[in-house]
């Protein structure tokens, strides 16, 4: 089929400084390190089903999550970023925060690249910053424009991304990855 040859083709024929470029103006002064601070590894035989945590979020306030962004005309995957940065700035004690998300490198394509799952993943960062004139909705819609933005550019490889922030290797402490499928809750009211 040459789907991947022909892929590969088009990444190799693109400006990578470009790219680069683009990933070091979303940077731009980003110097904090955003995470969930680590209290050790418990070890294995001390772990329990108490120590893990699983929630169920009602119908209802999904519904509303998801309307929200509906009504913003961004993806619940940028509703859950926006969530998740604003749950590492609390962790964090800052107002701006630099996660990685997974991508799955075929968004743009012209073919039909479904076919040749997993070769062109990717991370690529996430910067949620917050000022006190910016409401939620704002802040999901700047989202939206960012994820747009760094469509074009996601093909470039994470550690080059790295190089070019003030952070370096450092830039990235925590990993989103969100997928769009069932997860048979629908039956029980419960997303």
């Amino acid at each position: 089929d040459g789907y991947y040859e022909n892929y590969v083709r088009r990444i190799t024929q693109r400006d990578k400084r470009e790219s680069l470029r683009y990933f070091e103006e979303l940077l731009k002064g980003y110097s904090t390190r955003a995470q969930i601070p680590s209290y050790g590894i418990v070890p294995e035989d001390k772990r329990s089903p108490e120590d893990e945590l699983k929630l169920i979020i009602p119908k209802d306030i999904t519904d509303s999550f998801v309307r929200l962004c509906v009504e913003e005309k961004a993806t619940v995957s940028n509703g859950v970023e926006l969530v998740w940065g604003l749950v590492l700035q609390t962790y964090s004690h800052t107002k701006d925060a630099v996660f990685a998300k997974i991508v799955s490198g075929r968004d743009k394509s012209e073919q039909d690249m479904g076919r040749v799952t997993g070769l062109f993943i990717n991370s690529v960062p996430v910067r949620v910053s917050i000022d006190q004139e910016v409401t939620a909705r704002q802040m999901l819609v700047r989202l939206q424009q960012q994820a747009t933005a760094t469509n074009e550019h996601d093909y470039c490889p994470l550690a080059e991304v790295q190089q070019v922030s003030e952070l370096g290797s450092e830039l990235l402490q925590t990993v989103i990855a969100f997928q769009n499928y069932g997860s048979g809750a629908e039956s029980t009211g419960d997303t």
